[in-house]
């Protein structure tokens, strides 16, 4: 019965006309990223320059990491190199306070009125999909895309061995990748389902601004495309066909609490998160904040969610956490501090009242992106409400929902 109110939900969401065929929907098809992405930039915790190149990847690949242990670049080559880096993320690519307040006033106001913008300046500047059979046919003649290794760290829940914290790590043969919560929920809100991700001079992913814009920028200059799979009789023979994109739900509500926190799943025919904190008490500039997201059918996700900063709720909290061996860059430009009925950095806020539930909704996404499994989807059909999660408690609830999933 589930499956044929998803299959209905499936077709009817493919007759909706989205405005220039930009936002998120549910694709029938894996994908993956036209051009090569190279990026380098500071980690939040160990303050090295480390450099990532996103590789398109087959289909069935699913996302990977691959740790290159060889120093491949000095600090002063990255302009020779063609590395975007962290600073020219900050000033170039990611909108500022006062870049969102002019352009996006109607997105800001939101909360109280609702949405009622366009994207037509989305679509023309910074995200132009590009899924046609001649750039399939492109790809198969001039690319050869490096082949999945033994070695490489699958982005997948079984990898995740040891308590989250501050930040996400993936841990196999002896090798460990870190931070990577804000790369995954973008490639799980855009579709990317097959990406290598290879990184050099250290193990941790960078932090950008705090947020996901930058990922979901760089990828939008990359361009998205269909992955392909090879079928063949002989090697002369050899052609590329799209492979199936398969999406998860569970028939079975379920529901998972630590002390006051909780995050549940109820089956439905979509794929909604909502999340709910209340820091009235240790500090009442965030107070009370909820916020919910379809992700196959409200606004795009850049819009919504990827913007969110982290954040922590007190200077006790962050004194802890350095204390203990985190944030070793620092807090400046990356990360939103409570300082009881203020915040200690007030110009980079994106939201008014609802960024941290949104940063909390984008770290979900990115958890439950370790779902996906050879190419197919991570998010499931079905709403999943979390009341003050931290990754803890997230990365059990995905390992929970992971027994009661299909495809």
């Amino acid at each position: 019965m589930l499956l044929n109110m998803v299959t209905h939900k499936i077709n009817n969401l493919e007759k909706v006309k989205y405005q220039n065929d930009i936002l998120p929907k549910i694709e029938k098809y894996q994908k993956t990223i036209l051009n090569p992405i190279k990026v380098s930039g500071i980690s939040a915790h160990d303050k090295k320059l480390v450099n990532i190149l996103l590789s398109p990847s087959n289909s069935g690949d699913g996302r990977y990491f691959v740790i290159n242990k060889k120093k491949t670049l000095k600090r002063t080559d990255i302009n020779t190199n063609k590395y975007t880096n962290l600073n020219k993320l900050i000033t170039r690519n990611l909108p500022d306070i006062d870049s969102i307040s002019k352009n996006n006033s109607i997105l800001l106001s939101q909360r109280e009125n609702g949405y009622s913008g366009n994207f037509q300046f989305y679509a023309d500047s910074t995200f132009s999909m590009n899924q046609d059979t001649n750039t399939l046919k492109k790809l198969l003649n001039n690319k050869k895309f490096i082949e999945k290794s033994n070695n490489s760290i699958d982005a997948s829940i079984e990898n995740v061995l040891s308590k989250p914290i501050w930040h996400l790590s993936l841990e196999k043969n002896f090798q460990s990748v870190n931070s990577i919560e804000h790369l995954l929920s973008t490639l799980e809100a855009l579709s990317i389902d097959n990406l290598r991700m290879e990184i050099s001079d250290g193990n941790h992913v960078p932090i950008l601004d705090g947020s996901a814009i930058g990922w979901v920028d760089e990828i939008a200059k990359a361009k998205i495309t269909y992955s392909k799979s090879y079928t063949s009789l002989d090697s002369k023979n050899q052609y590329m066909k799209r492979k199936k994109k398969l999406h998860p739900y569970a028939n079975k509500f379920i529901t998972l609490n630590s002390n006051d926190s909780f995050i549940s799943y109820y089956p439905d025919t979509s794929s909604k998160i909502t999340v709910g904190i209340d820091l009235s008490k240790d500090a009442p500039i965030i107070g009370k904040q909820w916020f919910s997201y379809n992700i196959f059918e409200d606004d795009h996700y850049k819009w919504e969610i990827a913007p969110a900063r982290m954040y922590i709720n007190s200077l006790d909290q962050l004194y802890k956490a350095t204390d203990i061996g985190y944030f070793k860059t620092g807090t400046e430009n990356t990360i939103n501090v409570a300082n009881f009925d203020t915040w200690l950095n007030t110009d980079s806020l994106r939201y008014y009242n609802t960024e941290c539930a949104r940063h909390e909704i984008l770290d979900i996404i990115g958890c439950l992106g370790l779902l996906s499994y050879k190419g197919n989807g991570g998010i499931p059909f079905g709403h999943i409400i979390a009341y003050k999660p931290d990754l803890a408690l997230t990365i059990k609830f995905v390992k929970l929902l992971k027994e009661l999933i299909i495809f």
